[in-house]
């Protein structure tokens, strides 16, 4: 999947204070939601789901059916927070306050010689469960799905979709000390080693978005990820990846993905 962003992104890091920090990258949880939203409209699901008397977001149907989610950054970005003041009145002492927020956004712009950003995912999907979820045209469904899709993150966050593709030709590669090369983020477990041409490269912390239930995510698990993007550059980059035993190479669309065993083969 191909999409534009109109101006950039808002992904809220959680829990959060005051002051609303965004992450650089939308996370796999954001775009597994932002496909699933587009399901529960064309499905007619509804946007919550009860388990256990906890609400879960409705993206939590659609969890097993995704085995990993990968995102090329290719745009320019940059961070910049609005500072804005808030009012509010306290009813029983009858006082009036007020309080200044900083908003963290991420604007993105075009590349050196493009024409606009793009951000690029791929989803590597469990057909099993897709054919039991979605019935037997699963794949027209997603297809469709995907091509809905608005936003990414935060209702302010509007998408383009100008592309979407599925293919069945997709390698699995678990050889221990192999070397590849990729410019999609991947967790930083999956890899032993990494080289970058820039001699930098982002590393963040994204909530498993494989093994965590879709909810309250104020003590979910978070697992570090390496993004392909230089601050230096201010541009995406290949980076050399030296596979470790936790990990496994994907190719798919003449693309190479790295993703963790356990995801992959749960």
């Amino acid at each position: 999947m191909v999409g534009q962003p109109h101006w950039g992104i808002v992904c809220r890091v959680v829990p959060y204070s005051k002051s609303r920090v965004s992450l650089v990258a939308p996370p796999p949880t954001t775009m597994i939601g932002a496909l699933a939203y587009s399901l529960a409209r064309m499905e007619k699901w509804p946007e919550v789901l009860m388990k256990e008397n906890n609400q879960m977001s409705g993206a939590e149907r659609i969890r097993g059916m995704i085995k990993s989610v990968h995102v090329k950054l290719n745009f320019s970005l940059m961070e910049h927070a609005d500072i804005g003041r808030v009012f509010w009145y306290h009813y029983a002492r009858k006082e009036a306050k007020f309080d200044a927020v900083a908003l963290e956004k991420v604007y993105v712009f075009p590349l050196k010689k493009e024409r606009i950003p793009l951000l690029e995912a791929i989803y590597i999907i469990d057909s099993d469960f897709a054919e039991k979820l979605l019935g037997e045209k699963w794949r027209e469904k997603l297809e469709v799905a995907a091509w809905t899709i608005s936003r990414i993150g935060q209702k302010e966050s509007m998408i383009t979709i100008l592309d979407v593709k599925t293919s069945d030709s997709i390698g699995v590669f678990q050889k221990v000390d192999s070397e590849v090369t990729t410019s999609y983020y991947f967790p930083v477990d999956a890899a032993s080693s990494i080289y970058s041409p820039s001699n930098d490269f982002l590393i963040t912390h994204f909530v498993d978005p494989i093994s965590t239930p879709y909810g309250d995510y104020g003590a979910a698990e978070r697992i570090g990820f390496v993004i392909p993007y230089s601050r230096r550059e201010s541009r995406p980059i290949n980076l050399r990846v030296i596979i470790s035993e936790k990990g496994v190479v994907i190719k798919a669309f003449n693309t190479t993905l790295i993703s963790l065993r356990r995801w992959i083969f749960a």
